[in-house]
């Protein structure tokens, strides 16, 4: 399963990335483990279903989500502003 991984970048840049990232790897399974704003994102998917995202400050789990399947592209960019702070 490819991964991506960042560290350190805006809100922004990270949704670009994460987006980016989907689309080279359409109906294949990715990952995604990102930092933004001292907060960290693990994150199973599937195209534009995101099956598992975990939020951690200071090593400590805030939540679990995931989003509903197949989501548009716009729907997939909102929810990942709306996870993401």
């Amino acid at each position: 399963m490819n991964t991506l991984t960042e560290y350190n970048k805006d809100k922004d840049a990270i949704i670009k990335l994460i987006n980016k990232h989907r689309l080279s790897n359409k109906n294949k399974w990715y990952q995604v483990s990102v930092s933004c704003n001292g907060y960290n994102y693990e994150m199973k998917c599937f195209d534009t279903w995101i099956q598992t995202c975990y939020v951690y400050k200071d090593n400590k789990m805030l939540y679990n989500e995931s989003s509903s399947m197949d989501l548009s592209v716009s729907k997939f960019k909102e929810y990942l502003k709306g996870v993401i702070k």
